[in-house]
């Protein structure tokens, strides 16, 4: 039996109402015969280490998203558990500040030769980093932040004015750089990639959307129940697609993680073109473990139900016992 630390970002202060994902992360690892200890994220670093060592784990599950509310800041809380030498599960610092900056990561796929959307990134006015010749229509959003934060209708610009003006109100809304990204037509689809194997495939299903909405993922197709953009999409495994562009997409996500310094786990969300070429849109790593969630729901696919999915991302930490290593 393990002490295992569930380390999680609280939605509210003091941690009253904690994502379900951290309950039902505890409860398999009560299933797995260890011994779970919640802990949230506290605001001050003296009291987040202070805290950590008064629990004296074995290992930690972590499911820390942000601190002090900024997303930004993960790759920081991964670093800090490097630095008290206790094993931790998902990826390390770097690999989620790799990734986690979209802009550097797809410096990172430029060099190792995969495909991503030509881009530019915006800290003012005119772009500092312009990769690619950049054709409209284009797909703007923040450069860092997750879970779609400000992405929607409005994220999709066809002119020059339009990309002027959203890129505008994001510098002011979101206190992050800005990516200008050509938007790549047709299917959407999740490639979870747990330690070097990618998981069966996903596909977003927009059909229920009809033919005249933009067919994106944004915020509100993924949290707000009541909106159309929710009732009209659905990810489903992925049927009809050839054994070819299959293996494409595979060797893509693997190879996406693999530039980004990724380990454990992942979800890789990519667009395939009309000619069936994959463009990696982002890295996740640490993706949402909920349950219901795309990555628990591909691993189910895969033959790992959800109690030896978490039993199996505890093993990897535990051997691992805080080296360095990537698929």
């Amino acid at each position: 039996m393990k002490r295992v630390l569930v380390l999680y970002s609280p939605y509210t202060p003091g941690g009253r109402k904690p994502d379900i994902v951290v309950l039902q992360v505890a409860r398999a690892l009560v299933k797995l015969g260890h011994a779970p200890v919640p802990f949230p994220v506290p605001l001050e670093l003296d009291a987040l280490v202070a805290g950590i060592r008064k629990s004296a784990p074995d290992v930690i599950f972590n499911l820390c998203e942000e601190w002090r509310g900024d997303g930004k800041q993960e790759a920081r809380v991964a670093a800090m558990l490097e630095l008290l030498g206790i094993p931790f599960t998902g990826n390390s610092s770097l690999g989620l500040a790799l990734a986690g900056d979209k802009a550097l990561s797809k410096k990172l796929y430029e060099y190792h030769q995969i495909a991503y959307p030509e881009f530019a990134v915006f800290t003012g006015e005119k772009p500092d980093l312009v990769g690619g010749h950049l054709n409209f229509p284009m797909f703007v959003k923040p450069m860092r932040s997750d879970a779609s934060l400000s992405i929607g209708d409005v994220s999709f610009v066809k002119t020059f004015d339009e990309m002027k003006g959203r890129v505008k109100h994001l510098l002011r809304t979101t206190k992050d750089a800005v990516l200008a990204e050509e938007y790549i037509k047709g299917r959407e689809i999740y490639a979870a990639v747990l330690s070097d194997r990618v998981l069966p495939l996903l596909e977003v299903d927009f059909s229920g959307l009809g033919a005249r909405k933009l067919h994106i993922m944004g915020r509100a197709a993924k949290f707000y129940t009541k909106s159309s953009a929710y009732k009209g999409t659905e990810v489903k495994q992925v049927r009809a697609i050839s054994a070819g562009l299959r293996r494409k997409i595979e060797h893509t996500a693997r190879e996406a993680c693999r530039a980004c310094q990724v380990r454990s786990y992942a979800r890789v969300d990519i667009r395939v073109n009309e000619l069936d070429e994959p463009f990696v849109i982002e890295v996740n790593p640490n993706p949402y473990l909920e349950i219901r969630g795309e990555f628990a729901r591909a691993a189910r696919l895969a033959g790992y139900k959800y109690v030896p999915l978490v039993g199996k991302l505890l093993d990897e930490a535990t051997k691992r016992g805080g080296t360095e290593r990537v698929f």
